[in-house]
């Protein structure tokens, strides 16, 4: 009777390839005699995968699964750790995590089990993420020490205005662009011009205890004059 291609192979059929296989090394030549001289059709890739287990495991019969054998489950404790170090480090991999698992506590799971525990948990993976301004060691401690000291001051900031500057690019830069085809062209740029010096206008605002300032726009750069023309 036909093997069917998909289904598991017989215990029959796997002794008929182990004997062809002495006569023939190749897995189309296999196929072949299989299907001429037994009438029996089993894939390329059905062959590969029996001989490949055949040589590992030397046995006709599939391995009886044991429930709960082999199947690693990780506990709450394991869990509050994978948590704990990925709040640390935000850029800790699977494979990483699974290294620090095995040695502190001797677990050593599937970086995949890793991942879906970690999903569980609710972390997603994010691409391009901003990056900001890194700050020293000593400025942390500066900054800190400031902060304290404003709170046991009690200072309410109503003689300060904080103020900031950002500069707008006046130009197109975006990298969605829409293209229209036709029958006789294609109207489709492969690359945009860009100015390399492209016109700017800075913007410069601030807020006080009273409210916000009047927001200045202004381009080039910021002299004496104009910031004294700028503040009348």
């Amino acid at each position: 009777m036909a093997e069917q291609r998909g289904a598991r192979l017989s215990v029959e059929t796997k002794r008929r390839i182990l004997a062809i296989r002495k006569e023939e090394r190749s897995l189309g030549k296999i196929r072949s005699v299989l299907c001429l001289r037994y009438g029996v059709k089993v894939s390329r890739q059905g062959i590969y995968m029996f001989l490949k287990k055949w040589d590992r495991d030397q046995t006709l019969v599939r391995k009886t699964r044991v429930p709960g054998i082999g199947q690693t489950k990780l506990k709450e404790i394991h869990k509050d750790l994978i948590q704990m170090w990925q709040m640390e480090n935000d850029e800790l991999t699977c494979g990483e995590m699974r290294e620090k698992l095995k040695d502190s506590v001797g677990l050593d799971v599937s970086p995949a089990l890793i991942s879906k525990v970690r999903k569980d948990l609710g972390w997603q993976a994010k691409t391009g993420n901003r990056t900001c301004q890194l700050i020293s060691r000593k400025n942390v401690r500066e900054r800190l020490q400031w902060c304290l000291k404003a709170v046991e001051d009690k200072e309410d900031f109503k003689n300060v205005i904080f103020t900031d500057e950002t500069t707008v690019e006046m130009c197109s830069a975006g990298r969605l662009h829409f293209f229209q085809k036709s029958s006789e062209i294609q109207k489709k740029t492969s690359r945009r011009s860009r100015p390399k010096h492209a016109y700017k206008v800075h913007v410069w605002g601030g807020i006080s205890y009273e409210g916000r300032t009047d927001i200045c726009m202004f381009t080039g750069t910021m002299d004496s004059v104009i910031y004294q023309g700028k503040r009348t």
